[in-house]
């Protein structure tokens, strides 16, 4: 059976929600025109969308950012710097208490190295056609602040080696969610063609048509 599947993502938003509209709206357009021609549908936000320079992100320690996401649909999320290192322990603790989607991440532990009861390190998307999409998230590892907040991050390519040897051959589309930056996304590409698509973030670096390295799919 061929299918066609369409994937969305942002990145970076930084609370700049004078074209949050925008974006909301696009998203569930999108995937009322797709679902309404049989496709499959995918949204993902790399991280980076909490912002506190905003005053609703400030008030509501990011919050309302979370209730934004939920109302536009999305599938899947990882975090980035500005999620992972400007809100305290509790804060980040509690952020996605109403989330209505995952956040995938797969570098990020507590100080015994149990992975936040809010997170898992991936998710397995079925299709109606049976195809599984296998998601992995990774977050920029600043170790001086979040160790000063009580958080362990690791080594993202040490855990990109360990979860793609489990998660791999349960699926057959592979996803990263990178919050790492566009040169690690693109040595990630030469060096793991195990990755199908890397969706990047962290350096705001815009690819208009994409870009393939090795087979890989950087947006």
């Amino acid at each position: 059976m061929k299918e066609t599947i369409h994937i969305y993502h942002t990145n970076d938003l930084h609370s700049h929600f004078e074209h949050w509209s925008r974006i909301r709206d696009l998203m569930k357009e999108r995937r009322l025109l797709h679902e309404g021609e049989g496709d499959e549908v995918f949204a993902f936000d790399v991280g980076d969308h909490v912002d506190r320079s905003h005053p609703l992100t400030e008030a509501t320690l990011g919050k309302g950012n979370i209730k934004f996401l939920n109302e536009a649909g999305y599938d899947g999320v990882t975090i980035g710097n500005n999620e992972g290192i400007t809100l305290d322990h509790e804060e980040l603790n509690h952020l996605y208490d109403e989330a209505a989607f995952p956040v995938i991440l797969g570098n990020l532990f507590d100080e015994s190295m149990a992975i936040p009861d809010w997170a898992s390190p991936y998710q397995i998307y079925r299709t109606k056609g049976d195809v599984k999409i296998g998601v992995l998230g990774l977050t920029a590892p600043f170790y001086p602040f979040y160790q000063a907040l009580g958080w362990t991050v690791t080594e993202p390519i040490a855990e990109l080696r360990k979860l793609l040897g489990e998660l791999r051959p349960k699926v057959d589309v592979l996803i990263l969610l990178s919050h790492l930056g566009i040169r690690d996304d693109e040595w990630i590409g030469e060096e793991f063609p195990e990755v199908d698509v890397i969706l990047g973030a962290h350096t705001h670096h815009i690819l208009q048509e994409g870009k393939e390295v090795n087979g890989t799919l950087l947006g």
